[in-house]
């Protein structure tokens, strides 16, 4: 007889597993966080609706007010609610967090990441792509599409960005890539809102 014992499927839990996910952000600036909070309160209702038998999820969101000496005392706040997962929308709380979540093997999920954490970290996870390999492809269209380098030289290129981390690893992308294609880009300069434009007038 060939025939082959079914194996019986497991049986769920009476109870559900809670998953429960720590919301790093800054409510201070409204338009920058709040379609991240709907979304992220959205996803969380979604999962609730049984999309993964046997497991609900909860949440704690916590207001760093974007000040990075806040992050560690949040992430120790969250760590007493006892939270499995963190998220955030900020990138430039990832490189302070990383070695307290490399020690605790608490996992991270953060909208942007930048190389550095990936390679240092087995426990963050980008949802979104590495700044750097942005602005290699679009920097590399640009070449292909606007600007004939062979015709006009070098373009000269400059930067205004926002002071966090993920404007940073642009710009950091930016200087490298006109370092390797220097018969393509002239890296001139880099400014701050706050500041002079500086050479960037020349690009």
């Amino acid at each position: 007889d060939n025939t082959e014992t079914p194996i019986p499927s497991p049986t769920p839990p009476t109870e559900p597993i809670v998953i429960t996910i720590g919301h790093i952000t800054d409510i201070s600036v409204a338009a920058i966080t709040d379609p991240h909070i709907a979304a992220f309160n959205d996803t969380i209702t979604y999962l609730n609706n049984d999309i993964v038998p046997g497991v609900k999820f909860d949440s704690h969101l916590y207001n760093y007010e974007y000040d990075p000496s806040k992050v560690v005392s949040t992430y120790q706040h969250l760590q007493e609610k006892e939270v499995d997962i963190i998220y955030t929308p900020i990138a430039s709380i990832v490189p302070i967090l990383r070695p307290y979540v490399n020690t605790d093997q608490i996992v991270v999920f953060a909208h942007l990441v930048e190389g550095e954490s990936y390679n240092l970290s087995d426990y963050i996870f980008g949802l979104g792509t590495i700044p750097e390999y942005e602005i290699f492809t679009l920097l590399s269209w640009i070449t292909k599409n606007e600007w004939d380098s062979d015709v006009n030289g070098p373009a000269k290129i400059g930067a205004a960005f926002w002071d966090e981390a993920y404007s940073e690893n642009v710009v950091d992308g930016i200087q490298y890539y006109c370092e390797v294609h220097p018969q393509q880009y002239e890296f001139v300069d880099s400014f701050l809102p706050s500041g002079e434009p500086g050479r960037c007038c020349e690009c």
